[in-house]
């Protein structure tokens, strides 16, 4: 097939396909550790393939169907939100066409990703106001500084005044 002749042509080995969730889970987040930021590894690729490997785990990654993967969304639909689900299941497709860009499945099974709801609308000044009376004096400012900027509450809580340029005027 023009799959094996091409994989002849890269070097490629096709047996990869028998291997076990383990060995390609292995693969895919060495690759993943070199290539990405630590933070994604952990937060996303490292904690979506534990979730596959809790649901796949002893099967090999190239049996996985089109009907597993949605399976495996209404199972995820209901332990997380949609967006969560979301992202776990776009992982998991990232971490497949990983695979049979080198050789462990053959074809990325259809994937359905849930709907999600639009991110929302910004709070009316009269919101923003009922919002902050309502906090205590010192949690003030920093709910502030994230409603206008969109900072997301794990940036805001990992700022120090040594990561701010004061020569910018912002």
């Amino acid at each position: 097939k023009r799959e094996e002749l091409f994989a002849g042509k890269l070097g490629l080995d096709y047996q990869r396909g028998g291997a076990t969730w383990k060995e390609f889970d292995a693969a895919y987040m060495d690759h993943c550790r070199k290539h990405k930021a630590p933070r994604t590894v952990r937060n996303f690729d490292g904690r979506a393939m534990a979730l596959a490997v809790e649901r796949f785990g002893g099967r090999p990654p190239a049996s996985i169907t089109g009907a597993d993967v949605a399976a495996w969304e209404t199972d995820l639909l209901t332990r997380f939100n949609p967006t969560t689900a979301r992202m776990w299941l776009r992982c998991l497709r990232t971490s497949l066409r990983w695979g049979k860009a080198h050789g462990f499945v053959r074809d990325v099974p259809a994937f359905h990703l849930p709907r999600v709801d639009p991110t929302g609308r910004a709070l009316s000044d009269h919101e923003v106001k009922a919002l902050v009376s309502e906090l205590p004096p010192t949690a003030r400012q920093p709910v502030i500084f994230a409603l206008y900027t969109g900072v997301r509450r794990g940036e805001l809580l990992a700022l120090t005044w040594d990561r701010v340029r004061k020569s910018a005027s912002v």
